[in-house]
C-alpha cells in the first residue's frame, strides 16, 4: 500500500482487515455469511477432522461464499472493529510498542493526527489523520508497520 492509499482509507472493515494482515500479519478472507461480506481471520491450516486449530484464541467454523463466488468453510474469527472500537485500536498501539514505535497522539481540528516514532531507527512515520482515534492509530499502524517515513 502507498502512503496515499492508506490515508484515504476511513474507519471501516476495509482498515480493520488492512491492519489485521499488515500489522498483525493474519490470513484474512472476505466471505459473505448471509449478512453481506464481512473480513475474517483464517486459520489457513485447520482441519475439520483434527485438533490443528488451536491456534486461532476465540476461533470457531464459519460457512460462507467468497468474493469470487466460492463456497467454503474456514476455522476463523471475525477481524476486530481495529479502526472504530477504541479500545481494539489500544490493542494496536501496544502491539506496535512491542516491536519499538512510539505513539504520537493529538488533537486536530475536528479530528486527530497520529503518528509513530522509533528511538533505534531514529525515524518518525507520515501522520495519518482520522476523525475518531480508532481510525487515526490504525492508519497510523499501517504507516509504521510498512515503515513509511515522514518526508524530511
Amino acid at each position: 500500500m502507498t502512503t496515499e492509499e492508506i490515508l484515504k482509507l476511513q474507519p471501516s472493515a476495509e482498515l480493520d482487515a488492512c491492519v489485521a494482515e499488515i500489522v498483525y500479519n493474519y490470513s484474512v478472507i472476505w466471505l459473505n455469511t448471509g449478512l453481506g461480506f464481512y473480513p475474517f481471520i483464517w486459520e489457513k491450516e485447520a482441519q475439520k477432522d483434527s485438533n490443528r486449530y488451536n491456534k486461532l484464541v476465540g476461533g470457531h467454523w464459519i460457512t460462507g461464499v467468497t468474493r469470487n463466488g466460492e463456497a467454503t468453510e474456514i476455522y476463523g474469527t471475525i477481524v476486530p472493529k481495529y479502526s472504530q472500537v477504541v479500545d481494539n485500536a489500544w490493542e494496536v498501539e501496544n502491539e506496535m510498542n512491542t516491536r519499538g514505535w512510539k505513539i504520537h497522539l493529538h488533537r486536530f481540528g475536528e479530528g486527530f493526527n497520529c503518528y509513530f516514532y522509533h528511538a533505534e531507527k531514529i525515524k518518525t512515520t507520515a501522520c495519518s489523520f482520522s476523525t475518531n482515534i480508532a481510525g487515526a492509530i490504525s492508519k497510523a499502524s499501517l504507516l509504521a508497520a510498512l515503515e513509511i517515513f515522514a518526508q524530511t
